[in-house]
């Protein structure tokens, strides 16, 4: 941390705030400012930025390892109706006619879907292939997505089909 108007002398403990950013601390209670003139009034108030962009680094690590976790999850699982419900497959329609009311309930019923985790296309085929002039599917899964193609390959308005995760699609 430089104080305003101040100078680096050397003498003065560093720390690093970020990558690529070096702040000097020239005493514990003085006022300062990074090298993007963020005021930083005490050292504490310096560690305490830099605990708070650690950890920020480390949800980050943290949502990621989950995304991955998640897709380990998902080629692993048996590419059907009971596959991607876990084990209770037996819901599929009554899920797909709740879904379906509260589609209608919304007034959206043409144009354009776009079905994000699509999985197997469980969800496409029961409910938006039916009802809109074009739906595109989202899954990461190879598995799922290649079990998605065979089971709706019928369907003339099954658009594009992205193995990409939701998180990553743009």
């Amino acid at each position: 941390m430089i104080p305003k108007g101040g100078n680096d002398d050397g003498d003065a403990p560093v720390g690093r705030l970020a990558k690529n950013r070096t702040v000097v601390l020239h005493s514990m209670s003085a006022e300062g400012y990074d090298c993007d003139d963020n005021v930083l009034p005490r050292l504490e108030e310096f560690w305490k930025l830099q605990r708070q962009r650690e950890q920020h680094a480390n949800d980050v690590n943290d949502q990621e390892k989950w995304y991955v976790k998640s897709l380990d999850y998902w080629r692993k699982s048996e590419a059907s109706v009971n596959g991607v419900l876990g084990g209770f497959g037996f819901v599929s329609s009554v899920d797909i006619a709740a879904s379906k009311r509260f589609i209608h309930a919304l007034g959206v019923n043409k144009g354009c879907a776009l079905d994000c985790g699509a999985g197997i296309g469980r969800v496409s085929r029961g409910l938006l292939l039916p009802q809109f002039e074009l739906v595109d599917l989202v899954e990461p899964a190879e598995n799922l997505v290649e079990q998605a193609k065979k089971d709706l390959v019928l369907f003339k308005n099954l658009g594009d089909v992205f193995q990409v995760g939701a998180q990553d699609f743009s």
